[in-house]
């Protein structure tokens, strides 16, 4: 299970309490926007660490429209990873590494 995966399941068991019904909704939203913020501050650090060497690879527009591609892509990605079987299946690995933790 990657780090993204134990943050996704935490975020999960925590609402699974007070929203029944909304809690995968709110975990997959926090973590498609923590990756989304990663994807940013590289996106920054790229930008700023490039228009200081003098190099012009794009413009900023073209970077602001692959910003938003890329950001589509990590949602829908974490949309098909954390929904249906594959989520129930991670699910029970996270409830065994919490298990063992306490043991």
């Amino acid at each position: 299970m990657t780090t993204f995966d134990q943050f996704f399941f935490a975020i999960f068991s925590a609402f699974k309490s007070k929203f029944k019904q909304k809690a995968n909704t709110i975990a997959l939203f926090y973590i498609s926007l923590l990756q989304i913020a990663l994807l940013f501050v590289t996106g920054a650090f790229l930008v700023t660490f490039l228009s200081k060497m003098h190099v012009k690879t794009m413009s900023t527009s073209n970077f602001w429209t692959l910003f938003i591609i890329f950001s589509i892509m990590i949602h829908f990605k974490n949309w098909m990873k954390y929904n249906g079987k594959s989520r129930k299946v991670l699910n029970e690995k996270f409830n065994i590494i919490v298990y063992q933790k306490l043991i």
